[in-house]
């Protein structure tokens, strides 16, 4: 359970909306890595990926990038194994709360563009 900077290492990811920084908030033992040939868009101070893209419209996040911190206080009371003493990452999640909403609102505008999540099926399609 760790929150970084992570910083954008390509200025057209997400047709130019991804924020140069934003914060990435990871929950979770497991680390990704993104299969060969995936591009690189951000990049945490230790180098590891935090957003990934494969083809035209699949994206991978190492973070939730809307994160709340209701989201780690359920997993941390559902299960037995938990991060020790999570308890300064969540005051440091709500701290930086208004920064995550923030950087949220690019990152879907450009996610949106290029997915074409909002596209309307025609006028005879529901």
């Amino acid at each position: 359970f760790n929150i970084a900077e992570a910083r954008r290492v390509d200025d057209a990811a997400l047709n130019g909306y991804l924020p140069e920084t934003f914060v990435n908030v990871r929950y979770g033992r497991d680390r990704f890595e993104p299969p060969t040939g995936a591009r690189i868009l951000a990049q945490e101070p230790s180098g590891e990926p935090a957003l990934f893209q494969v083809g035209c419209n699949a994206f991978g996040f190492s973070g939730h990038p809307g994160f709340k911190v209701a989201m780690a206080e359920d997993l941390i009371m559902e299960f037995e194994e938990s991060p020790p003493d999570p308890a300064a990452v969540l005051v440091e999640a709500r701290r930086l709360a208004p920064r995550i909403e923030a950087g949220l609102v690019p990152l879907m505008t450009g996610l949106v563009q290029i997915t074409g999540w909002m596209q309307t099926l025609g006028k005879d399609k529901p």
